[in-house]
């Protein structure tokens, strides 16, 4: 670059492809770049209806499993219901074996009633 010169900035836009390759129930889904490197990887997954009731305050439901292809101990785990479970509802999950998640639903109230919902899962290596 000449002295006396402005330069122009250049911004440069990485180009997001989303890829989804079926495994089953599980899903791989990801971000790439121009140049190809996957920088954000999810493992997917989502568990069969979950409804019940559930007595005592933190008070469980037994834990659902649902694989999870690639899971393993240490990774992130997210999860969400797709309805709403009613109000008193908490939930969590965690890696229980290697490509298995379990997902629990308790309740924060004496007695809940849930409505029945999946939950996707999202495990993140």
């Amino acid at each position: 670059m000449r002295e006396g010169k402005s330069c122009a900035q250049i911004v440069v836009i990485a180009t997001v492809l989303a890829i989804c390759i079926n495994l089953g129930q599980t899903y791989l889904h990801g971000q790439s770049a121009q140049t190809g490197n996957i920088t954000n990887i999810h493992l997917i997954g989502t568990t069969s209806a979950i409804s019940g009731t559930i007595t005592g305050i933190g008070a469980c439901l037994n834990p659902t499993t649902v694989s999870v292809a690639g899971a393993r101990a240490g990774m992130a785990v997210s999860v969400t219901p797709t309805a709403d479970p009613g109000v008193g509802a908490s939930w969590n999950a965690w890696i229980s074996s290697n490509d298995t998640v379990s997902v629990r639903v308790c309740s924060l109230l004496a007695t809940l009633a849930l409505t029945s919902s999946t939950y996707n899962v999202r495990v993140q290596p």
